[in-house]
């Protein structure tokens, strides 16, 4: 679903809007000390993963994309990395920035306009991040870059990481900016028979960490002589049961990785790692169902899987179910519930970030202005159960809000 760095896996998920358009504030480029005036925009950042079903409005928003070329100075650069996606032919880095050399070519402006006129900040049914709207604009987003030469783009709102690389700054506003960049010649990381050597010791001995990130860096790699082996190897290992394989076989399907694409099989092995208790694949299927992608569209389906996750303890997973919870959607419509899954997935210490949280405490006090004390006693009662039943055996959560 799912970036998702939230996911932990291509796959990932994760930040949807809710907009109204504005005017838009500067965004500023600058190299050095200079700046380059080259774009007025705007940008919302809104950080909490939801599902479609969380979104009867998307009907009623409206996109448009506009692309410029970029005017800077830069030249090739390297980034740390950090959390990509393949669409239609084109990396999107959701989290970081590309980690091989590369230049900037453009810039894209995407805006999408919700008409129901949700207030910014709010956490409801309009504005709780949309997997479909995620979903559609990654899409127009990479058929844009592609169509200008571009062989990735890169979130640059909220984009921490990439605006430290390539010292961007960007303004808090209601528009997405993507970078549009350009890899440099035999720049991509490659992957040799070390790393399949590498694999093969790694599900000789069960480690299911090891093979999950040598899954996702073959994903990420340069197409080699040692590719279809490797996947021979993957999928082997995911017939075995293995669950992070079968959970990097379903992303390689998914993606069309070394495999023909093929959304049904990529589901199919989703599925079957996410049975095992895999997070990254259950909050793939979230996604999945929600998308009606692979699997017939299924709502409730989509719940119990996202619930799953929110069981693991997963922040996002558990805003996205509170979220649910409050508006009934494949769920039956419960304050109490929902309040218990925004208390935990706003907990301090946890892997959100400053503005996810936010919009969870801020849809938590909103939820409880139309709650009675009773109820409120509950769903905090309810949470600290569930960490106190969570700790009993031995996982470590972070403690709710008070």
């Amino acid at each position: 679903m799912l970036g998702l760095n939230t996911l932990r896996s291509p796959q990932a998920a994760v930040s949807q809007l809710d907009f109204r358009a504005k005017t838009a504030p500067m965004c500023v480029m600058h190299k050095t000390r200079q700046k380059i005036r080259f774009l007025r925009c705007a940008a919302l950042w809104a950080a909490v993963a939801a599902l479609p079903w969380l979104v009867a409005a998307c009907a009623s928003m409206v996109s448009k994309t506009v692309y410029q070329e970029y005017q800077g100075s830069e030249g090739m650069m390297i980034g740390k990395g950090g959390t990509v996606r393949h669409v239609s032919g084109v990396d999107v880095w959701q989290i970081g920035e590309p980690n091989r050399e590369y230049r900037i070519i453009g810039v894209i402006q995407d805006t999408t306009l919700n008409n129901q006129g949700a207030a910014p900040g709010t956490l409801n049914i309009l504005n709780v991040a949309s997997m479909v709207a995620l979903s559609q604009r990654e899409k127009r987003i990479a058929i844009e870059a592609k169509k200008r030469g571009g062989d990735a783009v890169v979130y640059i709102s909220g984009n921490r990481e990439f605006q430290s690389q390539t010292l961007y700054e960007t303004t808090h506003s209601e528009n997405q900016l993507f970078a549009v960049v350009k890899y440099g010649q035999n720049s991509k990381s490659r992957w040799d028979a070390s790393h399949l050597e590498e694999l093969k010791g790694a599900i000789e001995r069960g480690n299911g960490d090891a093979i999950f990130n040598l899954g996702v860096a073959f994903n990420d790699s340069a197409a080699t002589g040692e590719e279809k082996e490797t996947v021979k190897v993957f999928v082997k290992a995911a017939q075995q049961g293995l669950p992070e394989a079968q959970c990097i076989t379903g992303m390689l399907y998914s993606g069309g990785k070394g495999v023909p694409q093929d959304e049904s099989a990529a589901a199919m092995w989703m599925k079957k790692s996410a049975e095992q208790g895999c997070l990254p694949a259950q909050l793939s299927l979230t996604l999945l169902y929600a998308l009606g992608q692979g699997v017939p569209k299924d709502e409730p389906e989509a719940a119990k899987w996202c619930r799953r996750a929110a069981d693991q303890g997963d922040p996002k997973a558990q805003g996205v179910l509170g979220a649910a919870f409050a508006e009934g959607e494949g769920v039956p419509q419960d304050s109490i519930e929902a309040y218990k899954w925004f208390c935990l997935a706003a907990a301090p210490g946890g892997k959100l970030d400053v503005k996810a949280r936010e919009a969870i405490i801020k849809g938590r006090d909103d939820l409880a202005l139309k709650m009675s004390s009773d109820q409120i006693s509950e769903g905090k009662r309810r949470a600290s159960a569930f960490v106190s039943h969570k700790e009993a055996r031995g996982n470590s959560v972070q403690k709710p809000v008070p």
